[in-house]
């Protein structure tokens, strides 16, 4: 069972450390073991999970064609872990299979429990708001017999692995072998590793480096992105781990560049065609040069534009949110206006933080998206899941633009829309903003040719 609301979920997780601290001294910089203590309980009870729900989450995993179109937040799935020689080899199974491969001493491995498992769709939502996490947060699962687990390796991203059932032992390095890397790699493949990304320095796993501790029901364990490590069950392990996934400022950045020069004609074409047995071919490429010299003047200057707050914006939406008053000066935001009547195709509106979803079967029998934050929690039909798929990546949006969110070329009616937005609305799911002093972000809600700009997703 979580927490109540009224408590911080990132407190628990991180008790007895205060979290101002670890993240000034250890988040994404060295490992850090939390030991349950006197508080293994409260930790275990928050995130409330055990084998029953493994299973029961397991027969919810979509088939492999609804994964592909539906999930938001990857593929979620179910495999298995087997090691030879030192490789380590995945391969996926379903939910009957998993006494199976348990009692035959593999471990496995559940991707994406926040979407198919509806409280870690809270987890998730909860620690990146209460963290302001500008990237995913990812929920997985590991369940290892005695003395199964994983080789050496290092993952792209932070993580935090709570222990749930049984005792698990980790070695892991004293601080990562690189800031921020751009792939995760199996130590048996670092020689890969190397050669694909030749500009990366990295360093291996040196012994003399490497932590030992046990971890226990109630056990919190900290590990930066790029640091090395492996796992071994004791006879049993139920453990399930947070991935706050990486979401950089170069992305963010030519995220929101590419939002203002899609307003413009010359930044939607595709690069012209050319016959390649066309003896004018090199004077057609030459001519694109000179488009391209043109297109390269106007970037340069939408990037003079921009300011170190601009970016501050981009990162800190929910943080630094201001007012404008009728003299244009800035002044601290307010929550937005509520809608208390039918919403309006103009209505700008604001998902407050960010929004997951995932589906089950309603009591009648019929299939159900269940949209969730930490404002609340809501379910609407299944024909809604286009529309709210692009919800979870745009926080903010004219309420009439959502008509053209359908993969449908004849899009949403306005009915159907205006539907589900008053049902997230009513759930606190989604915030309006119809007084012209209100704004989520200043002088940003429209593009140079006048039409609605929404905002970069960040999370979600």
């Amino acid at each position: 069972m979580l927490a109540a609301m009224s408590d911080r979920l990132v407190d628990t997780l991180l008790a007895p450390i205060d979290p101002g601290e670890f993240i000034r001294s250890y988040w994404n910089k060295q490992p850090l073991h939390i030991r349950g203590g006197t508080r293994a309980r409260e930790k275990i009870d928050a995130f409330g999970f055990d084998m029953a729900d493994f299973r029961k989450a397991a027969t919810r995993i979509p088939d492999k064609d609804w994964a592909r179109r539906s999930s938001n937040d990857g593929d979620p799935f179910l495999c298995v872990h087997r090691s030879d020689g030192g490789m380590q080899h995945s391969h996926r199974i379903l939910a009957d299979q998993i006494d199976f491969a348990y009692r035959a001493g593999f471990t496995l491995q559940f991707d994406g429990l926040q979407v198919v498992h509806p409280p870690f769709a809270l987890v998730a939502s909860r620690l990146a708001q209460e963290l302001n996490h500008v990237g995913n947060v990812k929920v997985y699962s590991f369940l290892s017999p005695a003395n199964a687990g994983a080789r050496m390796h290092f993952d792209r991203t932070p993580n935090f692995i709570i222990q749930l059932e049984g005792t698990k032992h980790w070695r892991y390095s004293k601080k990562p072998c690189m800031q921020n890397p751009p792939h995760k790699s199996m130590f048996s493949g670092f020689e890969g590793f190397r050669r694909a990304y030749p500009w990366a320095e990295v360093i291996g796993p040196e012994a003399a480096e490497m932590v030992d501790v046990t971890l226990e029901p109630g056990d919190v364990l900290h590990l930066p992105a790029g640091t090395w490590h492996d796992a071994t069950a004791g006879d049993h392990s139920l453990a399930i781990t947070l991935e706050f996934d990486n979401a950089p400022l170069a992305v963010i950045l030519t995220n929101q560049l590419a939002r203002k020069l899609m307003t413009k004609n010359v930044w939607r074409e595709t690069p012209p065609l050319v016959d390649v047995l066309d003896a004018n071919a090199q004077a057609s490429i030459e001519r694109y040069r000179e488009a391209c010299a043109d297109r390269l003047v106007e970037l340069k200057e939408l990037i003079d534009t921009l300011t170190p707050d601009d970016l501050l914006m981009l990162c800190y939406r929910d943080l630094l949110s201001v007012e404008t008053d009728e003299n244009g000066d800035g002044a601290a935001a307010g929550p937005p206006v509520s809608v208390t009547d039918s919403v309006r195709p103009d209505d700008v509106l604001v998902a407050p933080h960010a929004l997951h979803w995932t589906y089950d079967n309603a009591p009648d029998g019929i299939r159900v998206v269940i949209i969730t934050s930490p404002h609340g929690e809501a379910s609407v039909g299944l024909g809604a899941l286009p529309l709210i798929e692009r919800l979870t990546e745009v926080p903010s949006f004219r309420a009439g633009d959502a008509t053209t969110w359908s993969p449908d070329p004849l899009g949403y009616t306005w009915e159907e829309v205006s539907e589900v937005l008053e049902i997230l609305l009513a759930s606190g799911l989604l915030r309006a903003a119809r007084s012209p002093r209100t704004r989520s972000i200043p002088e940003r809600e429209t593009a140079g040719d006048g039409s609605f700009e929404p905002e970069p997703a960040t999370r979600g």
